[in-house]
């Protein structure tokens, strides 16, 4: 079995999260599912590393979430300070918050890893005048330093790790957490169980899809004739995640990518879907699409 072909396992369950849309304001929506950069920001949280390893971690780890249970949404009231000197007081926002939310997350090695995140059209901040940054100043060694597998490839993992090392930390991480684990906001915190790494099966298509999957103009449906009667279910909907940050320039512009997120069922595509990967295990048989 190659580390290729090996996956992260676990489940996150937690009573109230929240995974704000960047694109709203007044009323800040949630995504249904943790975004990548959430996923990875708890799994280097969890391990006790620094901001430096978070952003190494977003170059060589894909991610695929299965949303597992929503119990509900609802809104909650913050009140907030404005600082603009022409409007000065206090505002309140409503925010969007998932109770009772459980997904499945997969981590494996990306075969297409790389160290500097590139940037779509949409950007956070489009139009402002972005500063360049020494990569080398901010992050220290860790910038620069490749570790060398067994197989003699170069890979630009965090730490001076080689593949099968990393995803055995990250797996010894969930089990006994450096750090109480999060995710979304600092207090919304969650419970991790069913930690293991695991085998998956390559699959050239498939137009069956049981995780978030990208949105490429694909005419798609949401299938829901495996699930039983009373189970939670929300339409599926096209979002824009953050997965990425280009950290070279100032402030750090997000890469965005378009996703189908949905709860209840599995997504059906009317043409196949490439480069999937599938959890042959029978309780937990799923085929999935990593970014």
């Amino acid at each position: 079995m190659t580390v290729a072909d090996e996956s992260l396992y676990f489940e996150i369950e937690g009573l109230v999260n929240s995974f704000k849309n960047p694109s709203t304001s007044a009323f800040q929506f949630s995504y249904l599912i943790p975004p990548k950069t959430s996923a990875v920001g708890l799994l280097t949280n969890v391990a006790g590393w620094l901001e430096r390893d978070y952003y190494q971690l977003l170059n060589v780890l894909d991610v695929a979430v299965v949303p597992l249970h929503i119990e509900a949404r609802f809104s909650d009231l913050w009140s907030v300070k404005k600082w603009k000197a022409s409007n000065l007081g206090k505002d309140i926002l409503f925010r969007e918050r998932l109770f009772k939310s459980r997904y499945a997350i997969y981590v494996k090695i990306s075969n297409q890893r790389n160290t500097d995140a590139k940037v779509s059209s949409r950007q956070e901040g489009k139009g402002r005048n972005h500063e360049k940054r020494d990569l080398t100043a901010y992050m220290g060694n860790a910038a620069t330093v490749s570790s060398t597998q067994e197989n003699g490839e170069s890979a630009n993992l965090p730490r001076g790790l080689n593949e099968k090392q990393l995803l055995d930390l990250l797996e010894r991480s969930l089990r006994q957490p450096f750090r109480i684990p999060a995710l979304g906001l600092d207090d919304e915190l969650v419970v991790i169980r069913n930690v293991e790494i695991i085998k998956l099966q390559r699959v050239a298509e498939s137009t069956i899809v049981d995780s978030i999957a990208t949105f490429e103009g694909t005419p798609f449906r949401q299938d829901l004739s495996g699930i039983s009667r009373g189970t939670a279910m929300i339409p599926a909907r096209v979002s824009s995640i953050p997965i990425n940050y280009d950290i070279s320039r100032i402030p750090r512009v997000t890469k965005y990518l378009e996703v189908i997120e949905f709860l209840g069922g599995r997504l059906k595509f009317e043409h196949p879907k490439k480069q999937l990967f599938k959890d042959t295990r029978k309780e937990n048989e799923r085929f999935l699409e990593f970014f």
